[in-house]
């Protein structure tokens, strides 16, 4: 974190690992339940499965978002090792703490820890559908997060079968992106994350009809992605 990005950021926030099971964990794990899109579905222990039990060529590491000493938010790190980038899951702030300071400092805290601790690039997802997105992605950019310019569809949890427009979103910012290097980053989110952890708390039958839904989803953005894609 340079010093300018120190300077904004009160002494009051925090950002750390979060041990599995610990209070702050199942804390952290509610304040997503509480206020993530009804579309996602992820309830608690849904949620606690699918970090438990990821595929095994990735790897899970949950943070909690700190406010005076209490977990305000979360955001669950994916890392694809083998890929080499990072997607960032699950990113939540209890809605009573949902202010663009406290927004725009999480965001800053995330890039600090992607800065010191790892040498890949993080992505994550935000729903262009949803209103209450417009202000936290005019966040996110105003912290030098990069918005892909390419179509993007997140999958719903909940068997649906409803496909939620969205961005996706890339730190450190940079100006383009080639096919091949998102093909490859694309194909690993949706095979071995979306499919892969899902097996962990669908039956047999929902397990098949969920990959089949989400590998349309992934045909329908692997056929559409722009030779370059540019970043804004």
């Amino acid at each position: 974190m340079n010093m300018q990005t120190h300077n904004m950021i009160s002494s009051e926030y925090l950002f750390a690992k979060i041990t599995p099971d610990s209070d702050d964990y199942f804390k952290a794990l509610q304040i997503n339940a509480d206020g993530v899109d009804e579309r996602y579905c992820d309830d608690v222990k849904k949620t606690d499965l699918w970090i438990k039990n990821p595929n095994k060529s990735t790897q899970c590491i949950p943070y909690g978002f700190y406010k005076n000493e209490n977990v305000i938010g979360f955001i669950l790190f994916t890392v694809f090792s083998k890929e080499g980038f990072i997607y960032g899951d699950y990113l939540s702030i209890s809605p009573k703490e949902r202010r663009i300071r406290a927004v725009i400092t999480f965001i800053y805290l995330i890039r600090a820890e992607i800065d010191k601790l790892y040498n890949m690039p993080l992505f994550f997802e935000i729903a262009t559908d949803n209103p209450n997105n417009t202000v936290a992605a005019r966040a996110y950019k105003s912290a030098g997060v990069g918005l892909l310019e390419c179509k993007h569809f997140i999958p719903c949890s909940n068997l649906s079968n409803v496909m939620i427009p969205a961005r996706m979103l890339i730190y450190p910012h940079r100006k383009t992106i080639d096919k091949n290097t998102y093909s490859t980053y694309l194909r690993a989110l949706f095979l071995d994350d979306y499919i892969a952890s899902a097996a962990s708390f669908l039956e047999e039958e929902e397990k098949k009809a969920y990959t089949r839904y989400v590998l349309d989803i992934y045909e329908n953005l692997k056929d559409e992605i722009p030779d370059i894609i540019h970043i804004t």
